[in-house]
């Protein structure tokens, strides 16, 4: 489920407030085409969110997918990646 969370002028994909982590899921417009190396922006505002936040995870598009319509497998793969992630970065801090 994606939530958009204005910080700022600044959006983000998914904010859980009380452990204050933000999840980003960075698209094809966060990097150069055709590439995986991020836009200047997309450095900025990663920069911005690890600075002023505990926890913040930025989800490569290719890492995990978001569509409604997928099968419970694909589904549970990405609930899994998503929590791997999650539990790392918790362990970091």
């Amino acid at each position: 489920m994606e939530k958009k969370v204005r910080n700022g002028m600044l959006m983000c994909d998914l904010y859980v407030k009380d452990i204050d982590m933000l999840i980003d899921l960075h698209g094809p417009c966060h990097y150069l085409q055709g590439t995986n190396t991020p836009i200047d922006s997309a450095m900025y505002v990663d920069r911005i969110y690890k600075k002023y936040h505990k926890h913040y995870i930025a989800v490569h598009f290719e890492k995990i997918s978001m569509h409604t319509d997928m099968d419970e497998e694909s589904q549970n793969k990405c609930r899994a990646v998503m929590k791997d992630l999650i539990d790392t970065e918790l362990r970091k801090k």
